[in-house]
Formats: C-alpha cells, structure tokens, sequence
C-alpha cells in the first residue's frame, strides 16, 4: 500500500517537472527574435532622442505663379494725328500723278456737288472775277463733272470763238490761248443742256509754268455764259 502510494507520487512528481519545462521553453521560444536574411533593415530612431533623421528629400525649387495677363488698351489717335496722316498718304499717292491728274483729283474733292443753281441753271451769267498775271499763254481744262449725258460748250476770247463745241466728257480736255497785253476775257457759253439737268461743268486755268490762275464749276441753262477776266501784265 504505501509502496503504490509513493509510486503514483513519483510519477506525478516527474509529469509535473516535465510539463514545467516544456512550458519555459514555449515561452523562450515566442521571445527569441527571428533573423530575416536578405532584408537590409532600416533602423528606426529611438524614442526621445534629440537626432534629426535625414530623409534625403531633394529640395524643390521656388515656382512662381504666373501673373494675369492685362491687353494693353490701343491709343486712341488724335485728330491732329488722323490728319497728318491722310496728308502723308496724300503726299504718296499723288507724287506719282502728272500735273493734270493731279489738279482732277484736287478739284473732284472740292466740287462733288450737284451745284446751287438747281435742275434748270443759272439763267444770267456767271462771273468768276479777274486775274493778273505775265504769262505769255495759258491753258484752259474742262471735263463735265458730274453726270455725263451730252453737254457743250464753246469757249470765247475777246469776242472770238477759238473752240467752238467741246463736247464735255468725265475727263480734262484742253485749248492752249494766246494773252494780248492788257485785258483778255474768256467765256464758256452752254451750247446746250444734257438730257440730266442744267450745263454742268468743272475747268481751270493755268499759265505757261504750270501755276493756276483759276478753277471752278458752272451749271448754266443754255445760251447761258460763264466768264473771268486775265490781266497781261509785262
């Protein structure tokens, strides 16, 4: 009896011993750290400590924000502005011109009117006033300046017909005349009336150096004259 008793003691005694070890070694076993070959493990900076870590962020550079961008307001032109320029483009344009189309051109801005003598004419003749000047001749253009429908004229010196039909076209035609010394009258009689209105007409006078004497328009009922007066001087 007491031999079983110490038998069962012994044996229980060692189970507990062995399942004591076997339990301390588990333990041992979960605390032991595993080694991972082939890994360079990045260490980590301990707690509190005063050590910047360097993470080798490049720096990037400042980028500057684009501004708004603000259209220049266009400079209004002056007038005086406007106005040297249609003199400059003038200037230009007519340097390649003869004197004649120069001259049309001249009188085609000054009279683009349908004249203030109304669809009939003027009825009484038509002065244009006198002239000096030494030239020793003269020429004289005239065109129709408006509408051309059949106007004509002839054209008188002193009492004398030195044209007598000028058929007037929407271009200058001209009569070179001789000056007397003294008093030359020129007149431009209306032959007729075109199938438009009164005799209208557009003519100039020059002397021999190509310097106007006199320009101007008419619009004359028929039979009906337009005069100026040339000085001779010596």
């Amino acid at each position: 009896m007491n031999l079983n008793y110490k038998m069962k003691f012994l044996f229980v005694s060692i189970c507990m011993v062995f399942l004591g070890y076997t339990s301390y070694a588990q333990v041992e076993s979960t605390n032991t750290p595993i080694k991972l070959e082939g890994l360079n493990a990045t260490q980590l900076p301990k707690e509190n400590s005063n050590e910047a870590t360097n993470l080798n962020i490049k720096a990037t550079p400042d980028v500057e924000v684009p501004k708004k961008y603000v259209p220049k307001t266009p400079k209004k032109p002056s007038a005086t502005d406007i106005a040297n320029k249609e003199v400059d483009m003038m200037g230009s344009q007519e340097a390649f011109l003869d004197p004649g189309d120069r001259f049309e051109k001249k009188l085609n801005k000054k009279f683009n009117g349908s004249g203030d003598d109304g669809k009939m004419g003027a009825t009484t003749t038509q002065y244009f006033g006198d002239f000096k000047s030494n030239a020793k001749s003269i020429k004289i253009l005239c065109r129709d300046h408006q509408y051309v429908d059949g106007d004509r004229v002839s054209v008188i010196v002193n009492d004398k017909v030195v044209a007598p039909n000028i058929y007037l076209e929407s271009s200058f035609k001209g009569i070179y005349i001789d000056l007397e010394k003294g008093f030359n009258k020129i007149e431009f009689k209306a032959l007729n009336q075109g199938s438009s209105g009164p005799n209208t007409a557009q003519f100039a006078v020059f002397d021999d150096k190509g310097v106007e004497i006199s320009s101007n328009i008419w619009n004359l009922a028929t039979g009906v004259k337009a005069s100026l007066l040339i000085i001779k001087e010596e």
